[in-house]
This record gives structure tokens, C-alpha cells and sequence, in this order.
């Protein structure tokens, strides 16, 4: 079976939703009903390294694209991305020799922030096309996706061929809303949609294929696409809350609970083992380097009162919570 088949477990990093939020901000909206109506909150940007499902967020530039009223919604989260947070979280990206290099490394990049489908480069006649198959699934902000997209690769292609670069020709997946927006941004461009993935043309000249990527540590691992992985680290980042149960899980990654359990099956796993161990991990650190008393401890985990707290800690650990604090901060 291909787990992957399903825009569910597509995640990126925080940084996303932060761009948007600071838009909408800016833009005098009301953020917090909009981030509502997606079951998304501030406290999902707490850590821009923290994940966040990818539907959700596009979903929110849709929902946002239509009550600011602004078809270049995409476009302008695309524009701040790039402008704030780009060079900052990847500096190395801006300062290679040639294109190709900060191509490959930008290849890298990406699977850093996001376990989507990668980008890759095909060649066609006088061009390189620099591709992007999409999300898969994602209907809903679509458009909205791809100006973001396309506005954060024309920044980063405009630092080493010239702020006035414009490519000769731009491929949609989506299918055209406003055509003013796209003459506006992409005057000297054959802007097409409907086409299979999102592409961006560049003459073959601005490449210099003689030059290697210079080997460069990059700290982060790719991120996971498993389920269980994936679902293990909104967990421990409390994505789901501190109630996270089994039908809150299933709801928030809009898949159906029985799905859900017969993937999670499939590795050898279920949701309240997952679940478990997330409670037990946190505990751990929350008692030995908190100062929180044990019972707003049992708060933040979820437990009603401090007897199943007791219980499940005996459990895990054959003490208690006090004995076990004890030890740990002797």
C-alpha cells in the first residue's frame, strides 16, 4: 500500500504559516478567526522549526486570498518569505559561485522544510525548466500555493541573474483566476496553466555545468514522510493539543480514524501507543527539569487528575512522579 498517497502526511516547517500571519497582520485581517477556521493557532509558530500539516496552511491562503480580496495573496507571502526569512535561514543559498550550485543547494534546502515532492531540473530545447510536481491532493489554494512558489524561486533566481530577470516562460498547475495578476508580476513572461506541474524557464546559458557543488554540511535530516515518524513529532510539539486522543488525531489530519489505525497497523503501531509514549517522554523532561508542580504537570499532560496520572507514571517507570522528580533533581 502507498502510504503516501494522501496530502495527510505532507508537513513543512512553521516558517510557512509565520509568512502568512505576518501578511495577514499586515494587511489588517482577522488572523486569528482565519487561522481558526483551520484549526491552526498562533501557538503552531512558537518555533518556526516546528512542523505543521501542509493542508491546513494551504487551505489558509485560500480562505485568506478570498477575505482580504486579493487575488495576489500567494504572491505577497511568497515576496515576504523571501525577503525575511529566506536569507536568513539559509545564507549559503546566496552566496555560491554559479547557478547551478545554489540550485543543487537549494534542492537540499527544501528537503528541510518541507516532505513534499521535490523540485528537479528538465531540459528542453534552449531551457532548463526548474519543476515542481505540487502537493498531491491539495485542490483548495492551489493558486495560492503557486505564487507563493513561484514569487520565492523568482527571488532566489533574481539574486545571481539581475533584480530585472524575468524568465521567457512560466507553467501553472492551477488554472488562472486573474490574469491582471500575473501581467502585473510577469509582464516580459508567457505565463501558461493547466499544465501538469508548476515550471519555470532559464536559459541554458546561466548555467555552468563545469563547476561541482562544493560539499556543505547541512545539519538538518529530511524530513520523514512516515506516519508514525511524522505523527510522533506533532506530538511531542503538542500540534494536537494536550488532549490529544485517537479522533482528534484522525480529525486534525482530515483522514478517516479506521484509515488512519489500518496505516498505523501496517508499521507495527497504533494511535494510543503513540500516544503513550509521547505522555511518558514528556513527563520525563517536565519533572526532572520543570519547576512546574505535579499537579499542573498532570494539567499539561492531559490527565484529569493526579491518580491516572500516578498510575500511568507507575506504569512507565514502577514510581512515583514525586520519588522520580526527587532523584532527577538531586
Amino acid at each position: 500500500m502507498e502510504l503516501f498517497m494522501y496530502p495527510n502526511f505532507y508537513v513543512a516547517d512553521a516558517i510557512y504559516l509565520k509568512s502568512i500571519i505576518d501578511v495577514l497582520d499586515d494587511l489588517n485581517a482577522p488572523t486569528e478567526k482565519l487561522l481558526s477556521s483551520v484549526t491552526l493557532t498562533r501557538s503552531h509558530v512558537a518555533t518556526e522549526q516546528n512542523l505543521i500539516l501542509e493542508l491546513p496552511i494551504w487551505q489558509l491562503m485560500e480562505n485568506s486570498a478570498k477575505h482580504v480580496t486579493r487575488d495576489e495573496f500567494g504572491l505577497l507571502v511568497g515576496e515576504l518569505f523571501a525577503d525575511k526569512y529566506y536569507k536568513q535561514l539559509m545564507p549559503e543559498l546566496f552566496g555560491q559561485d554559479n547557478l547551478e550550485q545554489a540550485i543543487n543547494l537549494f534542492f537540499q534546502f527544501v528537503k528541510q522544510q518541507s516532505n513534499c515532492p521535490n523540485f528537479w531540473l528538465k531540459e528542453d530545447g534552449d531551457n532548463y525548466w526548474l519543476c515542481r510536481i505540487g502537493t498531491p491532493g491539495i485542490i483548495n489554494g492551489e493558486e495560492q500555493i503557486e505564487q507563493l512558489v513561484v514569487s520565492m524561486l523568482l527571488t532566489f533566481l533574481q539574486h545571481y541573474l539581475g533584480k530585472d530577470w524575468q524568465p521567457n516562460a512560466i507553467k501553472f498547475k492551477s488554472v488562472k483566476s486573474s490574469n491582471k495578476v500575473y501581467l502585473n508580476k510577469f509582464p516580459a513572461t508567457q505565463c501558461s496553466f493547466a499544465n501538469e506541474c508548476t515550471a519555470i524557464a532559464i536559459d541554458k546559458q546561466h548555467f555552468k555545468f563545469n563547476n561541482k557543488l562544493p560539499l556543505q554540511a547541512i545539519e538538518q535530516q529530511p524530513i520523514s514522510r512516515d506516519p508514525k515518524l511524522l505523527i510522533t513529532r506533532l506530538l511531542a510539539e503538542n500540534y494536537f493539543g494536550n488532549n490529544a486522543d485517537a479522533n482528534k488525531i484522525a480529525k486534525m489530519l482530515n483522514i478517516n480514524l479506521r484509515k488512519l489505525q489500518r496505516i498505523l497497523s501496517e508499521q507495527k503501531s497504533n494511535l494510543k501507543e503513540l500516544i503513550d509514549d509521547d505522555k511518558k517522554h514528556k513527563a520525563q523532561r517536565l519533572l526532572a527539569t520543570s519547576q512546574l508542580s505535579i499537579t499542573e504537570i498532570c494539567q499539561e499532560l492531559g490527565y484529569k487528575d493526579k491518580g491516572n496520572f500516578n498510575r500511568a507514571f507507575k506504569r512507565w517507570f514502577n514510581t512515583t512522579p514525586l520519588k522520580y522528580r526527587k532523584v532527577r533533581q538531586s
